[in-house]
């Protein structure tokens, strides 16, 4: 569990870095493209997929970090099950 927490985290790292060089330059072929006059169907598409790309990375940042949430608290609750288990067991001594 421990090595599936460092992946996604390592996921979100990698996620991020690109996010910082590429948001740049979609931004400016998406300004450019939405400033058109006359945009052919093919630059209208394009402009639409740079949103979708932006929205699925935003969502799948978004379901990354809730799996990481989550799996933290099942492991702090599972441990903190396990220490009180232990402390019971040595009050029974």
């Amino acid at each position: 569990m421990k090595n599936m927490t460092k992946l996604i985290r390592s996921v979100l790292n990698e996620l991020y870095k690109v996010e910082q060089e590429s948001n740049q330059s979609l931004n400016y072929l998406m300004e450019y493209l939405e400033n058109k006059d006359d945009p052919s169907s093919s630059e209208i598409m394009l402009v639409d997929s740079i949103y979708q790309f932006f929205e699925k990375r935003k969502l799948l940042e978004s379901h990354l970090k809730k799996f990481i949430s989550e799996k933290k608290f099942t492991f702090n609750k599972l441990e903190t099950i396990y220490e009180d288990q232990k402390k019971v067991e040595d009050w029974d001594l």
